[in-house]
Formats: C-alpha cells, sequence, structure tokens
C-alpha cells in the first residue's frame, strides 16, 4: 500500500465483529457505522481522492504568507466538511472511538517499510533544516521553531509507526 492509502487508513476502524467504521475527522471526532462493504469502498475511495487532490493545494497552500495559506487550507476543507456531514447523517453513530494508539498502528500496516523510513529520514530532516536556520539566520526563528516542533512531533509519530510495524511484522 501507499502513502495516501495510509492517510485513508486514519479515518477507518474495523471493529472485532467485522462492523466497519467511519471516523471523518481521524480520532478527534465521532464514528460512523457503514451499512454495506460497497458503502465502505465508495467511502474509502472518496476519502483517497480528496486526500490525493488535496496534497497539492496544501503543498502550494506553504508558499505564501501564513494568512493566505490558512485560508487557502480553509477553503480546501469546505467540500469535505460538507460531504462528510451529509454522509455522516445517512450512517448510524458508533459507540467505539478511534484511539492514537489504533490509528497510528492501522497506518502503519498500511505503509510500506521503505515509506515509513523515508517520512522518518525526511521529518528528522526537517527538524536539523529549523536547526541550521536558526544558527544562521536567526531573525527567522519563528520558522525555524515551527520546523523543529512541527517535523519533530512527526519525527516521533513516524518513529512509533516503525516501532509497530516492526511488532506486527514479529507477531505474524
Amino acid at each position: 500500500m501507499g502513502y495516501f492509502d495510509s492517510l485513508t487508513t486514519s479515518s477507518f476502524k474495523t471493529t472485532e465483529d467485522g462492523r466497519k467504521l467511519f471516523f471523518p475527522w481521524g480520532t478527534v471526532g465521532r464514528g460512523y457505522i457503514v451499512p454495506t462493504e460497497d458503502e465502505y469502498q465508495k467511502l474509502r475511495r472518496t476519502v483517497k481522492i480528496y486526500l490525493m487532490a488535496s496534497f497539492p493545494i496544501i503543498i502550494l497552500a506553504t508558499q505564501f504568507r501564513m494568512l493566505v495559506g490558512i485560508v487557502v487550507i480553509m477553503i480546501d476543507l469546505i467540500p469535505y466538511s460538507l460531504w462528510a456531514y451529509a454522509k455522516s447523517r445517512q450512517m448510524t453513530e458508533a459507540k467505539e472511538k478511534l484511539t492514537l494508539k489504533e490509528n497510528t498502528s492501522n497506518m502503519a500496516r498500511e505503509q510500506s517499510w521503505i515509506g515509513l523510513w523515508l517520512l522518518e529520514l525526511g521529518a528528522i530532516g526537517f527538524v536539523l533544516a529549523g536547526i541550521f536556520i536558526i544558527i544562521k539566520d536567526p531573525k527567522n526563528w519563528m520558522i525555524a521553531l515551527a520546523s523543529i516542533l512541527f517535523f519533530g512531533l512527526a519525527a516521533v509519530v513516524f518513529g512509533k509507526m516503525i516501532t509497530d510495524k516492526k511488532r506486527q511484522s514479529t507477531s505474524v
């Protein structure tokens, strides 16, 4: 599986009894029972397409001033928000929650070893770039600090996913 399959997985959970649940906002929102396998596949496909279409928009938005970037990202979220709201109204709310541990474990399972290591190394690279900016250009300390904090957290999450994937592969 690839990067976008892994991201898509963060919106879904399969319960022990085999029910499929949809979490439009991942770990921070409610889950909904997906009524059929066909509907589950349609939801996954739509979420994946949205993520793939949004990725270049979000990358482009980071090239503008912060306020413009935030506005572009907020506008990008409108279609998904409306779609997720409409879909969730058609489903029954689930009692189960999607924990961060389940989410990272599921994403790790979907991601390749190479993909996880590239994400980890990339995150570490951006942390080092932030440190380099602080040393070479201290007046841009806010950008540097944002890079260090965001990508430092990402490095921790990717490291956890690598650990989860290793545990999954040894328990099989």
